[in-house]
């Protein structure tokens, strides 16, 4: 160290790896990417796979890997936890089939989001009143609970008339339930429909 220099200098210390530490890196490397992105499913077999090595590079490579882990999320339970409005939920689930939102204490579905792969939505014991139009964007749609909402009239279910998947509704603990011909007016409405309540 010269005078009046504050700096020190160490020896560099230099690992090199032979090809066999780095070939057991990259297959631990390779584990613990699968545990994080899970596996995919085969779009032309219709089964669950491991991701093969250049697709998980790829993926963790990727800009927006969140974006791509949303994307791959088909069922997603969110029961009990509380909000008063669609909050955090994207347009990234592209490919969530069944979402469940049992007990949140929505008062309304302002915010939710396109979930064109959507066929089965629980939002049982809410504050939910109205606003049924806002799940235009999931014409996929064949179950709805609704049980132990505020309906209060079947003119709030107009917007249901849309989805022509509508296979199985739950209304019950619904004042609109206690409607005269409640059954045979809400099949009337809902052409799709095949169970009510059950």
């Amino acid at each position: 160290m010269s005078p009046g220099s504050t700096t020190e200098s160490y020896p560099a210390f230099a690992r090199t790896l032979t090809l066999r530490e780095e070939h057991r890196l990259r297959v631990f490397e390779n584990k613990v990417l699968r545990k994080i992105f899970g596996a995919k499913r085969d779009e032309v077999i219709g089964e669950w796979r491991k991701l093969h090595n250049t697709e998980l590079h790829a993926l963790y490579l990727s800009p927006d890997i969140i974006r791509n882990i949303k994307s791959d999320i088909l069922e997603l339970n969110l029961d009990n936890c509380r909000s008063t409005s669609i909050v955090g939920l994207s347009d990234d689930f592209t490919n969530l089939e069944s979402l469940s939102l049992i007990n949140v204490g929505l008062t309304s579905l302002k915010g939710f989001p396109k979930l064109p792969n959507l066929r089965k939505l629980e939002l049982s014991d809410n504050r939910i009143s109205g606003g049924l139009n806002l799940l235009h964007t999931s014409p996929k749609l064949t179950h709805l609970n609704l049980s132990g909402n505020k309906i209060k009239d079947l003119d709030t279910l107009e917007p249901l008339k849309e989805f022509r998947n509508l296979k199985n509704l739950d209304l019950f603990n619904n004042e609109a339930t206690a409607i005269d011909n409640y059954r045979e007016k809400v099949f009337h409405l809902i052409p799709s429909l095949k169970y009510l309540d059950g």
